[in-house]
């Protein structure tokens, strides 16, 4: 499956197996929700999750793909940057971060090779910044965040994470690697009431499930 999706995604076989489980996870314990991804590149991802719930006879669930669709980002704050040394990072497995930005119009064109309904399939275009609180996206059950940057998924973070149901599924492509990304993931969780635990999935990426909130003290 992930052979199919090669061509089209930046990301690495260890984080697209992540998704992968992640999607049968939630068919398998009847996890409601939408797939969300922000940073879509070349569609890859939400390809392997749209064939993935395919394969599960799984077709009725939303999937939105967050992007510019033409590589255009914000201005890197002080945050941003690699982590780690150059040395260490070319020694390193992870996913590929080469501007690659793909057209909206061909995402959407390789999305419907894989059969899953189109009705299912939003693509949203535009800075996450201007977009996420627009987007109704109702319950997330999958949340995937891959844009790089410490104000986009400090975004994602304070929009989506409190949409991301209880069991539902967070993956943190660029955390480890990209600084800003983790920066911003650290400091939203800092101050969570009930952070999850972030397992590593290789040099980059972190995968979590949403606790379910802890009951008032009495």
């Amino acid at each position: 499956m992930f052979n199919d999706v090669r061509p089209f995604t930046l990301t690495s076989k260890s984080m697209a197996f992540a998704l992968y489980q992640a999607v049968n996870y939630i068919v398998a314990n009847d996890i409601s929700g939408a797939i969300v991804e922000c940073g879509v590149a070349g569609g890859g991802s939400m390809m392997l999750a749209a064939t993935t719930l395919l394969a599960r006879d799984r077709r009725d669930r939303d999937l939105f793909l967050f992007d510019t669709f033409d590589w255009s980002f914000e201005n890197p704050t002080y945050h941003d940057g690699f982590a780690g040394t150059p040395d260490r990072l070319a020694r390193t497995p992870g996913s590929n971060t080469q501007p690659q930005g793909v057209g909206v119009n061909d995402v959407a064109a390789r999305m419907a090779t894989t059969g899953y309904p189109t009705r299912q399939i939003r693509l949203v275009r535009g800075m996450v910044q201007d977009t996420l609180a627009v987007t109704d996206t109702g319950d997330v059950a999958i949340l995937r965040l891959d844009t790089d940057f410490y104000e986009s998924t400090l975004c994602e973070l304070e929009t989506l994470y409190p949409r991301l149901v209880p069991g539902g599924v967070l993956i943190l492509d660029d955390y480890g690697k990209l600084k800003g990304a983790t920066a911003a993931a650290d400091e939203y969780f800092a101050h969570c009431q009930d952070p999850p635990l972030l397992h590593r999935i290789e040099t980059q990426g972190r995968i979590a499930t949403k606790p379910t909130p802890r009951a008032p003290a009495t």
